[in-house]
């Protein structure tokens, strides 16, 4: 995550939320042939309201194609640098609702791996964003449009980077932000980055 630097960003809107699986549904019944996620109808994690996990890099850019076509407007996954612009805003904030350490009230975070589980998704209002996001920390790891560079914040530090999006890297391995409900505190701050395989379908994902 370091060095610090500038980015320049045109404007973009971001969920409020992450993706539930009520939304993924409507996907799924349009794209018969396309697989259910991991843990589809493991009743840990398929409440209409949870996060929906156990979708791959490919799964949620594949929901993305079908949504740009459904609404006739273009949806993408956020590029890291997006991501992160919501989650500090304009105070650099180490974590969406501001500089306090992480609370349970704040967010989902470090439940047992074996009994927890997501929460329902916009219950922790005390964790939202400067511009509204709720759940950016905490809940779900949540895919990002960049392919994994450890060092790409250090290549684009020399001068000011409009748009930034990695393309190049690790194509087997992509950024993914935010934390989640099995993860501890310090994955919940705004520049914590992380990685995931492609093919990786996680309840944690």
């Amino acid at each position: 995550e370091k060095p610090a630097h500038q980015v320049q960003l045109s404007p973009f809107y971001l969920a409020e939320t992450p993706v539930t699986n009520q939304q993924y549904r409507r996907f799924l019944d349009e794209n018969q042939n396309h697989p259910k996620p991991k843990y589809w109808k493991d009743e840990r994690f398929s409440h209409d309201r949870q996060p929906v996990v156990g979708v791959d890099w490919n799964d949620a850019m594949k929901f993305c194609e079908w949504l740009s076509k459904a609404s006739g407007k273009e949806f993408f996954l956020p590029t890291e640098a997006q991501w992160e612009y919501a989650a500090r805003g304009t105070e650099r904030r180490q974590f969406p609702w501001g500089n306090d350490k992480p609370t349970p009230k704040h967010a989902c975070f470090g439940l047992d791996g074996k009994r927890g589980k997501p929460a329902l998704v916009g219950q922790y209002p005390a964790g939202q964003g400067l511009f509204g996001h709720l759940d950016l920390a905490g809940n779900v790891w949540e895919w990002c449009r960049d392919a994994w560079d450890a060092k790409a914040y250090e290549k684009r530090a020399s001068s000011l980077v409009k748009d930034p999006l990695v393309t190049g890297g690790d194509q087997d391995w992509y950024s993914v932000r935010g934390g989640s409900w099995g993860y501890p505190a310090v994955s919940l701050r705004s520049g914590y980055r992380n990685r995931s395989r492609a093919g990786l379908r996680s309840g944690n994902l």
